[in-house]
């Protein structure tokens, strides 16, 4: 926030977009699978993805996660609406 080329804060949050763009792979690939292993087998990230989906009628990858610690929240919650902002 002190105006680096590349902040601390981008770096992890490329970094986080990676995972769950990697763990929605995955969670598409056992759905997609015509005799998927019963969810209890899944990786517990996948299994709350699995309750999220089911739960929910927006999209889970535009959520900002819960267990982020709050300074990050912070920034992902600016970074989300500066997007929304007309250039």
């Amino acid at each position: 926030m002190s105006g680096c080329a590349v902040c601390v804060h981008d770096l992890y949050l490329e970094s986080l977009n990676d995972y769950k763009m990697s763990l929605r792979s995955a969670y598409d690939n056992l759905i997609s699978r015509p005799h998927p292993p019963p969810v209890s087998l899944w990786p517990v990230e996948l299994q709350k993805m699995d309750e999220r989906r089911a739960h929910q009628d927006t999209d889970v990858d535009d959520e900002i996660d819960e267990s982020v610690d709050p300074v990050t929240r912070a920034f992902m919650m600016l970074e989300k609406q500066l997007k929304k902002k007309p250039s």
